[in-house]
């Protein structure tokens, strides 16, 4: 019984520390690419927060108090700030301009007004020995007389609901980016592999499992979590595993956006004085086939005809009736035809990976799809038809 307890207490002892050194290689590696990518910052100040968070929860299953109560309104305001964070992470990604202060702001009124209020209690009404107490006792329980401990106790209590019902905010927020940022990528790439944040589905179902375990672990009272280890063990096998794939997903995340695409989002309507029209368009791709280029974009056809991308896609939408991205795999799926055909008269063998990168798509899968949705048959069963 001893060297199983042993045992048990060992596995919960390197959980929770395996808690915090993933986030912090993952701070580091981030950290690392901020250098170079400012686009990282939040990523970074999501690492950093949750190892200091899960640092702080540490402290607290050991019953180091003096630490965790010194710390204790930083913890407040460090906890309500994860999920905004990553939020504000797919936000910077997934945007052309740099998030400006109002649309950061916002975000952290709450963590900003919890912590504030946890560090007037504790630092104006109560004194070390008090903040130590208030923490190590008087936070597992609301049957307290003195008043200062009862608020505290509330406003923690509050703080864990606050923190359940913000994780269900956005998620609902994240999945709205990540099919508005679907729709917007159809209008603006002609391939979607890295700029589709594709990811964020696994990252999704893997939140499924956290958020359960958040209800669980911030449902419960703290006197309760801290005698039922492995309870303890799962959660944060979950929550380890969770910011591990988090880490390998998004540190791999390129920019979506570059200069050039800002560029052409802020430029006026105008087209150095012709109009810009499906003929020219038409023409355009015909003559010059730059689709053949897997990272054609709406932004290089913004600047052959220096004109902003929204003028563009209203003109493809309401005269192809189509997004820019269907409207360029048209064109490759009519010249992958063309080559197929030829291949064919001249009797030589068909090797449609090769057709597939030669005619611009960078993935072979994709390609696939795209000429089976087009034409009705797969590339197989066209040429067979032949």
């Amino acid at each position: 019984m001893y060297y199983s307890q042993l045992i048990v207490d060992q596995i919960k002892y390197y959980t929770l520390l395996s808690s915090i050194y993933i986030p912090v290689l993952w701070a580091i590696i981030s950290g690392v690419k901020l250098l170079f990518d400012k686009k990282q910052f939040f990523l970074f100040a999501l690492f950093v927060n949750i190892a200091f968070v899960y640092f702080m929860t540490f402290k607290r299953y050991y019953e180091q108090f003096d630490v965790y109560s010194t710390l204790f309104p930083i913890q407040a305001f460090a906890v309500l700030a994860s999920f905004p964070l990553f939020y504000l992470y797919i936000l910077n990604v997934t945007s052309a301009k740099d998030l400006l202060l109002r649309n950061v702001a916002p975000h952290f009124a709450l963590p900003i007004i919890w912590g504030i209020s946890l560090f007037i209690l504790m630092y104006n009404s109560m004194n070390s020995h008090e903040r130590f107490l208030f923490i190590s006792e008087h936070v597992y329980t609301e049957s307290i007389d003195i008043l200062k401990f009862k608020i505290g106790y509330f406003l923690y209590r509050g703080g864990k609901y606050v923190y359940i019902f913000q994780s269900a905010v956005y998620l609902y927020l994240i999945i709205k980016l990540y099919k508005e940022n679907n729709i917007k990528t159809n209008e603006i790439f002609s391939n979607s592999e890295g700029v589709n944040l594709a990811w964020l589905r696994y990252i999704g179902l893997a939140f499924i499992f956290v958020f359960i375990f958040n209800l669980i672990m911030h449902g419960l009272k703290l006197n309760y979590i801290s005698t039922h280890h492995y309870l303890v063990i799962v959660s944060y096998i979950v929550f380890s595993s969770f910011f591990m794939l988090l880490g390998l997903l998004s540190i791999k995340q390129k920019n979506i956006y570059n200069q050039i695409a800002i560029n052409y989002e802020d430029k006026k309507e105008e087209q150095n004085g012709k109009e810009l029209n499906i003929h020219l368009i038409n023409k355009y791709l015909n003559d010059q086939k730059p689709y053949l280029n897997p990272e054609y974009n709406i932004y290089n056809m913004c600047s052959e005809f220096n004109i902003n991308r929204t003028y563009i896609s209203n003109i493809i939408n309401r005269d192809y009736g189509i997004n820019f991205k269907t409207l360029i795999n048209s064109h490759r799926i009519d010249d992958a035809k063309q080559m197929i055909a030829l291949i064919h008269r001249q009797k030589k063998s068909i090797v449609l990976n090769k057709i597939a990168k030669d005619v611009g798509f960078n993935s072979y899968a994709t390609f696939l799809r795209v000429f089976k949705q087009i034409e009705g048959v797969s590339p197989s069963e066209y040429i067979d038809n032949l």
